[in-house]
């Protein structure tokens, strides 16, 4: 999954945070995704995050502290 899917789904649970989302995809996995692709999945997720750290030269930890609402600020630069 990727980390906009992720922003996405959390933002329809109000969630305010990129770490509650991404807790959130953790914790429904089993819901969200085949079995078979669980694994795939969350790793994919991960990745996207890494992704935006090196992006903006910052750490994993930082950019699960964004809010939604600086995600997409950052997302359209």
């Amino acid at each position: 999954m990727k980390l906009i899917s992720a922003i996405q789904l959390g933002k329809e649970c109000g969630l305010q945070t990129v770490e509650e989302c991404v807790l959130n995809v953790e914790h429904q996995s089993l819901s969200l995704f085949i079995y078979d692709k669980l694994g795939d999945e969350l790793v994919e997720l991960e990745f996207d995050v890494e992704k935006y750290a090196k992006l903006f030269n910052i750490s994993f930890d930082e950019v699960l502290s964004w809010t939604i609402k600086e995600f997409e600020l950052y997302r359209d630069k």
